[in-house]
Order: structure tokens, then sequence, then C-alpha cells
């Protein structure tokens, strides 16, 4: 918690409003995708390798927990993968 606040007292005016405007946009969509990327290294391989997927969200007002429905989805030559939450 002290390390969010003194990152947000270190930001400068136009971080600020950027920060606020991007605050505003989202809390007006309902839904969100975003594809994510990263590494993954397994105990018997020296070469790490990348992994893509799709992460969809989609507002849920009466989830008590995150408010949100989590779809995360990974289909390559290797995995075709859906794990969600739904409240």
């Amino acid at each position: 918690m002290l390390c969010a606040a003194a990152l947000a007292l270190s930001q400068t005016r136009s971080q600020t409003k950027l920060r606020d405007k991007v605050i505003v946009k989202y809390s007006s969509n309902e839904r969100m995708s975003y594809i994510i990327a990263y590494t993954v290294k397994s105990f018997d391989d020296d070469v790490p390798y990348i992994v893509e997927a799709t992460v969809t969200t989609k507002r849920l007002k009466n989830d008590s927990a995150f408010k949100e429905m989590f779809m995360y989805s990974r289909k390559d030559s290797t995995v075709n993968l859906t794990k969600h939450y739904d409240g």
C-alpha cells in the first residue's frame, strides 16, 4: 500500500491525467479483450518459450468477488485450452 501511495505521488501531472482517462474509459466499458504474452520455463528444459493467450473480461454486477467474468483462452499447435471464472 505504501508503495502504491509513493508511486501515485511520483507521477507527473500528464501521467495522472492519462491514468484518470484510462480509468474513466475502462469503467464505461462492459467488456474488454486483450492478448497477453508470457514466458514459461520448465525444470527439465534450459530454454524458455513464449506463450500467447487471449483474456476477455465482462462485467458482472451481481458477482461479489470480482464483479467480472474472466475467460483465458490459449489455442496453438500443442494446446486448445479455455478456462473461465463466471461468478
